[in-house]
């Protein structure tokens, strides 16, 4: 995995470690994990950025792979070099939802972020997601192969556009 340099030794190798505990938890119906935000901008600010990052399975996944998903990459189980740790997960159906991309993990935690975990997109606002999802599809930068652009979907524009005036 290339990143950039100038994000650094200890959130590379933190990334890293969030990609292999993502496949050992979710196993064959783990599709990507993709790096989002400003790490993969090359905008990450070492003290100041937390580090996105989406994950993409194959299926709906039962709540107990959630919880177990949860459980591995919480801040108390793999300590955050960053201000924080926001992970988003996403099956194929819920990524192609008409009022736009519905989770399967909203996963806030970190040294420095509250913690937050929903199973539940509807205690969330959705233009996060519909704009995460759009900036994500050509700008996230694989984590685990196949690419952002071959998971994510092209969202229609006029999603896009109002997910942007709800922002």
């Amino acid at each position: 995995m290339d990143l950039d340099p100038r994000i650094g030794a200890a959130p590379a190798a933190y990334v890293a470690e969030i990609a292999t505990r993502t496949r050992d938890v979710l196993g064959g119906d783990l599709l990507a994990v993709c790096l989002m935000g400003s790490a993969a901008l090359g905008d990450y600010r070492p003290g100041r950025s937390d580090i996105d990052v989406a994950v993409v399975t194959g299926r709906p996944l039962p709540v107990v792979a959630r919880e177990a998903l949860v459980g591995a990459l919480e801040h108390e189980a793999l300590p955050c070099p960053a201000r924080g740790l926001e992970l988003v997960a996403y099956d194929p159906t819920g990524l192609v939802q008409p009022r736009g991309p519905a989770y399967l993990i909203n996963l806030n935690t970190g040294p420095r972020m509250d913690r937050q975990v929903s199973f539940d997109p509807a205690e969330s606002p959705q233009f996060w997601f519909t704009l995460d999802v759009a900036i994500g599809r050509t700008l996230g930068r694989a984590l685990r192969v196949p690419p952002p652009d071959d998971v994510f979907p092209e969202l229609p524009d006029a999603l896009v556009r109002a997910a942007a005036l709800d922002s």
